[in-house]
């Protein structure tokens, strides 16, 4: 594939991702009036979290399924017009915590569809020498969405209201679906046979369902943790862009080294996971010390919320006959495991301290680095397919 080509596939990766990324954040980043204005507290916006990654695992080993044989296109668009829908719907109709959690299942889905189809436009796209660095931009898109999100707080949300904040990317998601999407050139379609397997790719995928718990709850709930400790709101969501920022370097930088390396990526993924513990624990220990809640933060958002390029990364090295259904299979994973992060760090916090929360993060995000590693020793005995070695 040419350049012009490859960059082309990884930004509309990378714009999809973004897009189909953003109710979710919008509603994390304006957690704080939007549970006053619709009356529900931090155990709902638990709740309402979990609903949207819920949607997101059960649909995303359906989707890899599903677009392994009929391309990227079409799937990147419908989800695009979706979001669309229910960006529109939250801005004019959500009145509970109820509808929130049913509109933002319906962004899962969304988000399930674009997140499988970018994987497969860049296994498909791009070249085995670059794909670290762009999975690491795709899934830096993640954190961007978190990023632009904060910085809306003070923009938007504290001066016209947060129902304009969901309007306002509403448009922008119905341009993004009449685009349309071209898949590469030489695309594989009706591929079939069983899908990937092993005991690689199922320690990945738990794995990731211990990370993924870990960094999405800190994610979403870095603005109520900081101004329940004493920071003023605005200074918390620009705290969640900064940290957001951090990721999104993190996801970029390690991509580029895994492709500089030619590594598989098993020791860095331990090693960011590990990292992200770390991070947890120094904001247990920070009370209301503002430069610890810092410090503490951004070490986390590094590695607990770095990882997640450098996962795909590994799994389409394992499986390059499969791109979308091993990706499907492991992200299934990762949402699986925020279902579960989000409101039991919300009950923690409501009915112990953050304090509390963040230590268990830090052990599971511990966990996760385990099992990486574990992983790593399995592949480096099994070795299932040519392009795929310990690292």
């Amino acid at each position: 594939m040419t350049g012009h080509g490859v960059r082309r596939s990884a930004a509309l990766a990378v714009g999809f991702t973004v897009l189909c990324s953003l109710p979710l954040f919008l509603t994390s980043a304006f957690a704080v009036e939007v549970q006053r204005d619709l009356g529900f507290g931090r155990a709902q916006l638990g709740w309402c979290v979990s609903a949207y990654f819920l949607a997101s695992s059960a649909a995303s080993a359906v989707a890899g399924g599903y677009l392994e044989r009929a391309g990227p296109a079409g799937g990147m668009r419908a989800s695009a017009a979706a979001t669309a829908a229910v960006l529109v719907a939250i801005a004019t109709v959500a009145g509970s915590w109820v509808h929130l959690a049913l509109l933002l299942a319906l962004a899962g889905v969304a988000n399930a569809v674009a997140q499988v189809g970018s994987n497969l436009l860049l296994a498909e796209g791009v070249p085995p020498g670059r794909r670290g660095l762009a999975f690491g931009l795709k899934q830096a898109a993640v954190p961007l969405g978190s990023l632009l999100a904060g910085l809306a707080l003070p923009a938007v949300a504290l001066t016209v209201g947060w129902r304009w904040g969901f309007a306002g990317v509403a448009g922008i998601a119905v341009a993004a679906a009449a685009r349309p999407v071209r898949a590469p050139a030489g695309s594989a379609r009706g591929r079939g046979g069983r899908g990937p397997r092993g005991a690689v790719l199922l320690l990945l995928a738990v794995a990731g369902a211990f990370g993924g718990g870990v960094g999405n709850s800190l994610v979403n709930f870095t603005v109520d943790a900081a101004v329940t400790s004493g920071m003023a709101q605005a200074a918390a969501g620009l705290l969640l862009s900064l940290g957001a920022g951090t990721a999104i370097a993190v996801r970029v930088g390690v991509g580029h080294l895994a492709d500089r390396r030619d590594a598989p990526g098993f020791r860095e993924l331990a090693s960011l996971m590990l990292a992200g513990a770390a991070g947890l624990a120094v904001l247990a220990l920070a009370g209301g010390s503002a430069p610890l809640i810092v410090a503490g933060t951004l070490l986390g958002f590094a590695g607990a919320w770095g990882w997640q390029g450098l996962i795909y990364h590994v799994v389409v090295r394992r499986h390059p006959e499969a791109p979308a259904a091993a990706t499907g299979l492991v992200q299934a994973g990762v949402y699986l495991g925020t279902i579960a992060g989000p409101p039991v760090v919300g009950q923690l916090a409501t009915v112990a301290s953050y304090q509390a929360a963040w230590t268990v993060g830090a052990c599971v995000s511990t966990g996760s680095g385990v099992l990486v590693l574990v992983a790593r020793r399995l592949a480096a005995r099994r070795a299932p397919s040519p392009t795929a070695s310990p690292g």
